[in-house]
């Protein structure tokens, strides 16, 4: 006869889902599996709010999900500038389909040839090819770079004249003496 586990007993206690409440961090097979079918439903809503407007069949729909579930399970980084994506479209990080090859340039509505990318990176990229697109993010980089250090050299400046102007005022009190 088979031994009763501790994840049994807890599987037992869970079996009427529906009708007890149960604790919310219970890490028992039952509500992991419960846990993660949430997961997947909330994904598949995600997903089919933007995916329908592409138009695919049913297969090319199911493929790009499983691509789409993938792009999730590692991190669900953009794929221009590999920061962590926000499942919900509410702000620049939400995720969006983007054509690799733009639609004006040829490009289909198929699974090979859309990507999972940030809003932002979306809206930057517009129709330009992803080369371009490349070289435009190269640029920003830099320019934000040259920002930061000019920043960073201005605050230090202002450090030092800070510094400058107590010093000036201890030594006018007679503290540094």
């Amino acid at each position: 006869m088979a031994k009763i586990t501790d994840e049994d007993i807890e599987h037992l206690k869970h079996q009427d889902f529906k009708s007890q409440k149960h604790k919310e961090g219970c890490t028992c097979g039952y509500c992991e599996l419960k846990r993660w079918e949430r997961e997947q439903q909330q994904l598949r809503k995600e997903f089919n709010k933007r995916a329908n407007s592409l138009k695919l069949t049913k297969e090319a729909k199911e493929e790009l999900f499983i691509k789409f579930q993938e792009c999730f399970g590692n991190g669900f980084l953009c794929v221009y500038c590999n920061k962590r994506m926000e499942l919900k479209y509410a702000n620049e990080y939400g995720w969006t389909l983007d054509h690799i090859i733009p639609r004006k340039d040829g490009g289909k509505n198929t699974v090979e040839n859309l990507c999972f990318c940030c809003r932002d990176c979306n809206f930057q990229k517009k129709i330009m090819s992803v080369e371009d697109f490349r070289i435009k993010m190269d640029i920003i980089k830099k320019r934000k770079q040259e920002q930061e250090y000019w920043k960073a050299r201005r605050a230090s400046k202002k450090d030092e004249q800070t510094r400058e102007a107590y010093k000036d005022i201890f030594e006018r009190r007679g503290a540094n003496k």
